[in-house]
């Protein structure tokens, strides 16, 4: 019963024209952002931020490597402030 009226109610939806140069506007709107590519300079800009980036990077992770041979745990501990020792008392 709902669905012969809402089909019913689809039978008489008329056409509706579109506003006059709504196309052309569209066009040109589309025209423009496709004119609209960066210079030269900022293409530049942007090739030299992500070089100094993966270079920052680069040096970051390859130059803090050092060749430790500690115990992590024991490392772990004093970054902590633990004592690694059975030691309870000071004496």
């Amino acid at each position: 019963m709902e669905v012969d009226k809402a089909i019913d109610l689809l039978q008489h939806i008329d056409k509706v024209d579109p506003p006059p140069f709504l196309r052309t506007r569209v066009e040109a709107r589309i025209e423009a952002t496709i004119a609209e590519t960066p210079t030269r300079s900022w293409v530049l800009a942007g090739v030299t931020t992500m070089a100094l980036v993966l270079l920052v990077n680069t040096v970051t992770l390859f130059g803090n490597r050092t060749t430790r041979n500690s115990d992590p745990v024991a490392e772990l501990s004093r970054g902590m402030g633990m004592s690694t020792s059975n030691q309870l008392y000071y004496e």
